[in-house]
Order: C-alpha cells, then structure tokens, then sequence
C-alpha cells in the first residue's frame, strides 16, 4: 500500500511517498516481517509513461526488532486512465548494522497499482 504526492512542470516530475510492505525475506536473525518506506522521487514523463528514480528512508520489523535504512532505486509507471496508473519498481534497501551482525542488502522487485484522487 502506498500513498504519496507527485507534482509535473512540463515534462519533470517530483513527488513524495510512503509505502508499507509485508513480507517475508529471510535474514541470518530471522524473517523481515514488514518494512514502512519513505521516499522522495524525481522522473520524467513521456507521453503515458514515467520513468523515475527514488530515494529515501526504511525501516524494517520482525522478530529482532526493527532497523533503519536507506532505499534507492528506479521505476516506471504508465497511465491507463486520468483516475488509474500501474507500474513497477526496483529498490534496494540497505542496512549498515542489521540487528547487530553487519550490514545487509535487500533487493525488492514490485509491481504496482495506483489510484489517483
């Protein structure tokens, strides 16, 4: 789920979002249960489609806590109506002492759905 703020000045597009994922991804102190992600993105739009980079901060949750983050990454989004768009996301989450065994990588792949108000 996600939620988030995009405005364009011609063909550039800057925007801010925060997204909350479930998961599942296993780690050396067991699973990461969710993370909560607070990005800033800028892209730009051609005809339907927009390409952008993002980077922000995360916070992942489980069993042995939770830990703060970083998270870059790129996507596209196209749209398929004024009301409705659908695209994908690559990020990586990065964490420089997780849960005090040393620093790790997650890489997320998502595909996503939005609703424009």
């Amino acid at each position: 789920m996600h939620f988030g703020v995009n405005r364009q000045i011609d063909r550039t597009v800057l925007g801010a979002e925060v997204e909350y994922i479930e998961t599942d991804i296993g780690t050396p102190v067991g699973p990461i249960d969710d993370m909560t992600v607070a990005k800033l993105r800028a892209g730009r739009a051609s005809g339907k489609t927009m390409y952008y980079a993002v980077a922000g901060g995360v916070q992942a949750r489980g069993r042995y806590g939770s830990e703060v983050g970083y998270v870059v990454g790129i996507g596209a989004e196209y749209a398929i109506s004024s009301k409705l768009s659908a695209g994908g996301e690559f990020m990586h989450q990065g964490f420089s002492d997780f849960a005090n065994t040393g620093s790790l990588g997650v890489n997320t792949l998502t595909a996503r759905v939005s609703y424009h108000f």
